[in-house]
């Protein structure tokens, strides 16, 4: 089994303070900065938190339902959430991780060919879906997929790193093992979600249809 990349990431926060600024890519350059804002001081986050879920799906069958589905693990200063491969395709499982506060979600993945559709390259479908997530959710994305070959599956690797602006911090090439570092600007997410309040602004009464089973 060929392994893809390998991954360090840099988490920090600023002290609050009401400047504005930009972030800048880690190593793929961008015209463009994400929209500035003040940074107004908000209340504390607390300590202890319950995470919320939903019913989690993987490849090989679904995953743990309820209240404790999605649980988040602390490193420094930063909360993780710890999905795994088929999940990532999800809006529903990274918005319940960012409402239980993750900062960062890690995706471990092995994605590569459709068998059945030789001439089908899904790795574009599948870093956009997982990049407007991010931007949804206001969450960095680190996702390892495997390279190689295995059971008649060519693994595309690509690993790759997205702050809560959809910009890429790093990516891996398709067919090569990499070490992927990237600094996470924890405070990305407070900022962003203060000039688009995505998770303030939900309509929780009007989604009913998403928990009905089609």
């Amino acid at each position: 089994m060929s392994t893809g990349s390998t991954y360090t990431p840099r988490c920090t926060r600023r002290p609050r303070r009401p400047a504005a600024r930009t972030t800048a890519s880690a190593t793929t350059p961008r015209s463009w900065s994400p929209p500035t804002a003040p940074s107004p001081s908000a209340p504390a986050r607390p300590t202890s938190r319950s995470p919320r879920g939903t019913t989690r799906t993987t490849g090989s069958g679904p995953g743990p339902a309820g209240e404790d589905a999605f649980p988040l693990v602390e490193v420094d200063e930063a909360r993780f959430g710890l999905p795994t491969c088929w999940d990532q395709w999800f809006p529903e499982l990274a918005r319940a991780y960012s409402l239980a506060g993750a900062d960062v979600l890690v995706y471990p993945t092995a994605i590569g060919s459709e068998p059945g559709f030789p001439g089908f390259d899904s790795q574009p479908l599948w870093q956009k879906v997982i990049t407007g997530n991010a931007i949804a959710n206001a969450t960095f994305m680190v996702v390892p997929n495997r390279i190689g070959a295995e059971n008649g599956l060519t693994f595309y690797g690509s690993s790759f790193i997205v702050d809560p602006y959809g910009r890429v911090l790093a990516q891996a090439p398709r067919d090569e093992p990499a070490v992927l570092v990237a600094d996470l600007d924890l405070d990305a997410r407070r900022d962003w979600l203060e000039l688009f309040p995505f998770l303030t602004t939900r309509r929780p009464d009007a989604y009913g249809p998403l928990t009905e089973t089609r």
